[in-house]
């Protein structure tokens, strides 16, 4: 009784999953998961797969961070280029950025945050900028995080102050341990100047 009752059951099973399956490669063939993707040794690779089938681009862009602080910098690159919203994916290029600086990859940290402080302000999500921001100024990238304030100072985001303030608590303790830095601090205050005042 046990056997027959079991066997509709593997049926259904074996059936939902092979309707489920077609129906999968057939509306979503850009997203089947690549003999690439899932690797033996990667739980990561999985969350991937998973991220991707349920269009979780939060997901996308927080795995491929995991990756850049794992130091598999090339796989976090691939995964948050597949993220399809930008402001997610913004997000991590600056944290994978940064990752790139502290294993010594200097001049890629530098191109990656280039690419970065290029895309556009969305008003909406401002806020993410002082992430941004607070890794470029962390990879010594002071320039561009000057340029990132002034860019989000000019957009009105009133956090601008604060990310400000965090590029130079960072250059003078950068500037502490490395007296040839050069010296960033005329131009952090003629942009905080600019910067709108925060609403409490």
């Amino acid at each position: 009784m046990v056997r027959r009752s079991s066997l509709p059951l593997t049926w259904l099973l074996i059936s939902v999953f092979s309707v489920n399956s077609g129906l999968s490669s057939s509306s979503q063939e850009a997203q089947a998961p690549r003999s690439t993707e899932l690797r033996e040794h990667d739980p990561l690779s999985y969350a991937v797969v998973y991220a991707r089938k349920s269009n979780n681009q939060f997901a996308l862009s927080e795995i491929a961070i995991r990756y850049a602080e794992l130091g598999d910098l090339e796989q976090a690159m691939r995964v948050n280029e597949s993220a399809t919203d930008e402001d997610w994916r913004t997000g991590a290029f600056g944290k994978i950025a940064l990752e790139y600086w502290k294993q010594g990859e200097k001049e890629r940290a530098r191109a990656l945050f280039l690419r970065v402080a290029n895309l556009p302000l969305p008003k909406d999500v401002i806020y993410i900028w002082g992430e941004i921001i607070e890794s470029m100024a962390e990879a010594q990238q002071f320039d561009l995080a000057l340029d990132t304030v002034n860019a989000t100072a000019a957009a009105g985001d009133s956090t601008a102050g604060n990310a400000l303030e965090k590029v130079v608590e960072v250059f003078v303790t950068g500037k502490a341990r490395n007296p040839t830095l050069p010296d960033i601090l005329p131009r952090a205050i003629t942009i905080a100047r600019t910067v709108p005042e925060e609403v409490s």
